[in-house]
């Protein structure tokens, strides 16, 4: 309540002693304190006025680098002067002069400020947002400032004994940041071998504390740069640090395993190499690093937690998933072909989660089908296990099948791929497990035919004019140049053979496609015959398009000859369009 009352009693500052100090005018500031005239006990009003942000003389002074003008206040004025006020942001003189690159501010400062006591007090004061003059002098990083700081702190240590209170590198701000978590955010290793000059069981070390219980190494792994010397420095320093775990208990190795780039692998050999049981923990959710590596893809650091802890792959989550589970849910299809590329994982490629779901369940569920023809052409995989629901892979890649017009979804193919294996269904009965389904939309069904039916029947009627008038352009460059006697003239003349017989069937199957599609797009027809006729001119428009690229193809090299002819550097034509013939 003083301090409120104190800080209400402020006046704004005199304009004219404002400019002297901003300006580091020396004489000028003397003058005017010596022109203005104050009954004893002596005061000055002068020297109390503040800005708008409740800045007064030594603030301004101090945050500008008026080294002179403080020495003029501490010599003349200190006992007119408050050295511990604070601005609107709670920041002292002090927090001023160490944001800055002027060390000898830091030693005059904290001499106007009277006994060691009221030094401990003024090093000690925190902000509002609780930090204190070291994390500014960490912020700006300025090595001389932090080192004067900590040094006036140490020499009054025995007063921090006596009350019991922190020293000045242990004390975090409201967020909990410490000085050196700070430092290492920044990544200055200058300011963090500062800060751990004193051994870890020193009872002046420093605070390694960061927000949410990490700690300085939790920083130090995840930066790009300097990551590798700051966290050898802290490990050295600290080799607990490893096994630290944050408010989710993540330690620095899950960190590392959840945002890997190119510059991490050497910070995290250097934390297994340090101690390899790191690789061990689990986090709040039961992960373990490479738990935490497969979710986010990060082989390489599979393979590197691998060589230090060689059985890590084998425990569960919390949720009873291995690497393979999170590799698969998280459609890391690098990780899911490394595991089940090596025999060391055979023995969890059909581990049952929480769920009772397998890694193919989970691959069915994804609907990832690359991911899941991998786990497919697995010979140890078990096709058909149930999950607690009694599904089997099958039942999930039915009921993930989206109702009404598909027959390219991802899901319609895994079913498929699943009958062909001869997988089996699951031992409910299909009338509880048919009202699983949703309903199809009749009338929105309809109109994706139209809509479909229509689009494909353009398409496979400009490749029917192609078609058309492709055989009446090529054939004329044919004849000019036909010479059966030369080897080009052979080489035309089947590639013209080619070019003819995919022309053709380029035609057939656009004309065949055009039918289809029309007859598709009759809505007063019956659905299923609707559909039927959209998926075959689906299927014929494919063929018409794959013909039209060798019509393409095989037309180009017979109108323009190629030019210096070696039929060893042309082989490949020859290949396609014998390749080509044989097909068709």
């Amino acid at each position: 309540m003083e301090d409120i009352q104190h800080k209400s009693e402020r006046h704004m500052m005199d304009y004219t002693l404002r400019r002297a100090v901003t300006e580091g005018n020396v004489q000028r500031f003397n003058e005017l304190l010596q022109d203005e005239n104050q009954p004893p006990p002596r005061t000055s009003r002068l020297l109390q006025g503040v800005t708008s942000d409740w800045d007064g003389v030594l603030h301004i002074a101090a945050r500008l680098e008026h080294v002179e003008l403080v020495r003029a206040i501490s010599d003349g004025w200190a006992m007119l002067v408050d050295v511990a006020a604070k601005n609107r942001r709670g920041e002292t003189p002090l927090h001023c002069a160490a944001a800055t690159e002027e060390p000898e501010m830091i030693n005059l400062l904290i001499l106007m400020s009277g006994s060691h006591e009221k030094q401990m007090e003024l090093v000690s004061e925190r902000k509002c947002n609780g930090e204190t003059c070291l994390h500014d002098a960490v912020r700006r990083g300025n090595r001389q400032v932090a080192s004067r700081l900590i040094a006036a702190d140490v020499s009054v240590q025995y007063i921090r004994d006596r009350h019991r209170c922190r020293a000045l590198v242990q004390i975090e701000d409201n967020e909990g940041v410490s000085p050196l978590y700070l430092a290492t955010t920044l990544g200055n290793l200058e300011m963090v071998q500062l800060l751990t000059e004193r051994p870890q069981d020193h009872r002046y070390a420093a605070s390694c504390a960061g927000p949410e219980k990490k700690t300085a190494l939790h920083a130090a792994v995840l930066l790009r740069y300097r990551s590798t010397e700051l966290s050898q420095h802290l490990v050295v320093w600290n080799p607990n640090l490893i096994k630290k775990t944050d408010l989710y208990g993540n330690t620095p190795l899950h960190l590392l395993a959840s945002s890997w780039t190119t510059r991490q692998p050497a910070t995290a050999k250097l934390l297994l190499d340090r101690d390899a049981s790191a690789g061990y923990l689990w986090d709040a959710e039961g992960a373990l690093p490479i738990h935490v590596a497969a979710a986010n893809g990060c082989l390489d650091m599979i393979k590197l937690l691998l060589e230090h802890c060689p059985d890590c792959y084998w425990p569960c989550s919390n949720f009873g998933q291995t690497i393979l589970h999170i590799a698969v849910q998280q459609k890391n299809y690098n990780v899911v072909r490394y595991v089940c590329s090596g025999q060391r994982f055979l023995g969890i490629l059909n581990t049952r989660d929480a769920d009772g779901n397998t890694a193919l369940h989970l691959a069915v569920l994804k609907g990832n089908v690359s991911i899941f023809r991998v786990l497919l052409g697995m010979r140890q995989i078990f096709l058909s296990p149930r999950n607690k629901e009694e599904r089997t892979p099958l039942d999930l890649a039915s009921l993930g099948i989206p109702p009404g017009v598909s027959f390219t979804q991802p899901r319609q193919w895994i079913a498929n791929d699943l009958v062909l294996a001869k997988a089996e269904y699951g031992t409910g009965r299909w009338d509880h497990f048919s009202t699983n389904f949703t309903t199809a939309d009749k009338e929105k069904n309809s109109e994706a035919i139209s809509k479909s039916a229509g689009l494909m029947a353009v398409c496979a009627v400009l490749i029917v004019n192609v078609a058309f008038a492709a055989p009446f352009n090529v054939s004329k460059f044919y004849i000019d140049s036909s010479n059966a006697s030369s080897t080009l003239g052979r080489a035309k003349m089947h590639v013209y053979k080619a070019f003819m017989v995919s022309d053709a069937l380029a035609f057939v199957f656009s004309a065949a496609a055009t039918s289809c599609c029309t007859l598709a797009g009759i809505s007063v027809a019956d659905r299923n015959t609707r559909f039927t006729h959209l998926a075959v001119g689906w299927l014929l428009l494919e063929l018409a398009a794959l013909c039209m690229l060798a019509v393409f193809m095989s037309g180009v090299y017979v109108v323009a000859s190629p030019v210096g002819f070696r039929p060893r550097e042309n082989r490949s034509h020859f290949l396609l369009c014998g390749g080509l013939k044989r097909h068709l």
